[in-house]
């Protein structure tokens, strides 16, 4: 009886654990997901965009 118990116990823990870890493991790979998102958005904007609008101002130049 008392071995009965300790086992649905530890089956309850460890379902506990299993779901705990499937959540954390969702909300590590969101946040990274954002954190990427962010340094693509960053890395756009700031070095991507001004380097293609100085070569479409210099093409601009020159073609005048």
């Amino acid at each position: 009886m008392i071995c009965k118990k300790m086992f649905t116990c530890c089956l309850l823990v460890c379902r506990l654990l299993l779901f705990l870890l499937c959540i954390s493991i969702y909300f590590s790979i969101v946040v990274l997901l954002n954190v990427s998102m962010c340094l693509h958005y960053f890395f756009y904007y700031i070095i991507e965009w001004p380097m293609w609008y100085s070569l479409l101002n210099w093409l601009t130049l020159m073609s005048v």
